[in-house]
């Protein structure tokens, strides 16, 4: 595992702090917690993006016919 050091708001810092100790967590496992979040749902959108086009021409299709 390795140490980093990131800068961001005070702020964010504050409300993340806050929101980790309502939960139970501490600030490393908060913050891997939403990178993997982000990082999961990133890596998902192209599916996402083609599933929805495909639902867009389904319904234009649908329209058209009716």
């Amino acid at each position: 595992m390795k140490r980093v050091n990131i800068t961001i708001s005070d702020d964010l810092l504050s409300r993340s702090d806050s929101y980790a100790k309502k939960k139970g967590l501490n600030r490393s496992v908060l913050i891997t917690m939403a990178l993997n979040t982000y990082l999961d749902a990133m890596d998902e959108l192209p599916n996402v993006q083609a599933q929805l086009n495909d639902l867009k021409v389904a319904f234009d299709e649908f329209v058209k016919n009716n």
